[in-house]
């Protein structure tokens, strides 16, 4: 079984100047998709397509994730969630029920998605938004 904890950072419409900031700082080139790429670009509303849907820097141990956060009113503080991944779907949904029996605000409910077998979004009740990917379909780190 791995597990993996990433940070993704949300940005008020300046991801595409991070992702060039921190590809220069750290030598390291950021894969950059925009919204429009996304599967079901399409279905998207109120969206400026050309805005940076997913950004990431892969590191050794981490994964540095940031995209243009959309419908999100970001301040400072509320821009970043943690991203908890694992190859192991039992342990998927013990933590996840784990966090939901804590007392965290689901925002999305695990599901299906293009990016990972099983995707959900909540909030802790410690106020720090998260991630949680479960895929299997790859024995590469993510």
């Amino acid at each position: 079984m791995t597990e993996r904890i990433d940070i993704y950072l949300n940005y008020n419409g300046n991801a595409a100047e991070a992702a060039r900031f921190y590809s220069d700082a750290f030598g390291k080139n950021a894969q950059i998709m925009k919204f429009s790429e996304f599967p079901d670009a399409d279905q998207m509303q109120g969206i400026n397509l050309e805005k940076v849907g997913h950004a990431e820097i892969a590191f050794d141990n981490m994964n540095f994730m940031f995209s243009d956060g959309p419908g999100m009113e970001l301040t400072p503080g509320n821009n970043y969630s943690l991203s908890f991944w694992t190859d192991d779907e039992e342990t998927y949904h013990k933590i996840w029920r784990a966090f939901v029996e804590g007392g965290s605000t689901v925002h999305e409910e695990p599901a299906q998605s293009f990016f990972a077998q099983l995707y959900g979004r909540l909030v802790d009740p410690f106020g720090v938004s998260w991630l949680f990917l479960f895929d299997d379909t790859s024995n590469e780190k993510r």
